[in-house]
């Protein structure tokens, strides 16, 4: 089913009970071929009310929490050595306890650097990770902070040395929870209007929403509804009259990332749109 026969044989557009607004449902199933559920398009049919749209602002979002809590641009380390390269670990993106977390990066680190040269342990007792340095030739191993997106989830938030022959355990307890919000993006709906935001990697977003997330765990529904005071208004052309002919929506972390939704989990969204009467 391709996104014009979906909003055409759905109620999605529909009147708010507010003159000048309606309502605009939609979610991900229905999405292009070839698009994924964090990143879609909808072209929309022809109306009065779609022509002259003045504003969007998001209502209500709902998907299930499906998404691994380790995906592309949270799932590096970046190992300096100085007496040698520095060497990037990427972690496949999915959902990982620390146990499974710390025997994937012993079986990259091995495959980097030879057996038994960086070897992560976990410590049920402590709760914490160590590292340690075994073999080699004297060189000290860091762990470069700004650079691994992967550091909090072994618990360090700075430049970690790993001198060699010791053991050195991480300063904090492992953070396994994945993104604990989801911004709802577009870059067509924000029309140039991006917002500026000091956590996002390029400083402004084009951002529709942001939905709280930390304390639903993995495997249940995501459900959402944007308080009045919360709800991000987004003006189109100035507040003047425009056609609202396609939508783009992009889920991602707050650092832009777009988070690995599985093809059968799809994602839900409400939206008022207000529009200037004839």
């Amino acid at each position: 089913m391709n996104n014009t026969s979906y909003v055409s044989n759905n109620p999605i557009l529909s009147n708010s009970g507010v003159t000048g607004s309606f309502l605009l449902r939609i979610n991900s199933k229905y999405k292009k071929q070839g698009e994924k559920n964090s990143q879609f398009t909808y072209d929309l049919v022809s109306s009065s009310a779609c022509a002259s749209v003045t504003s969007l602002s998001l209502l209500q979002f709902t998907m299930n929490r499906v998404f691994g809590n380790i995906y592309e641009g949270s799932n590096v380390l970046v190992i300096d050595n100085d007496n040698g390269p520095t060497i990037t670990i990427t972690v496949p993106e999915g959902q990982y306890t620390i146990t499974q977390l710390v025997d994937t990066l012993n079986i990259l680190a091995s495959s980097a650097y030879g057996p038994s040269e960086l070897v992560f342990t976990w410590d049920t007792v402590l709760d914490r990770v160590s590292i340690s340095s075994f073999n080699g030739d004297g060189e000290t191993y860091t762990i470069v902070w700004n650079l691994s997106t992967l550091a909090p989830y072994i618990g360090i938030s700075t430049n970690f040395a790993i001198p060699f022959q010791q053991t050195v355990m991480c300063p904090s307890p492992p953070q396994l929870q994945g993104p604990d919000q989801i911004y709802v993006e577009s870059q067509i709906l924000a029309s140039g209007q991006c917002l500026d935001d000091p956590q996002a990697t390029g400083g402004s977003i084009p951002l529709l929403g942001i939905i709280p997330c930390g304390d639903v765990p993995y495997g249940y529904t995501i459900n959402y509804t944007v308080q009045e005071l919360d709800q991000t208004v987004v003006m189109t052309n100035n507040g003047q009259p425009s056609q609202l002919k396609r939508i783009d929506i992009s889920i991602t972390d707050k650092y832009g990332y777009l988070l690995n939704i599985p093809e059968t989990c799809y994602v839900d969204i409400l939206f008022r749109v207000t529009y200037m009467p004839n």
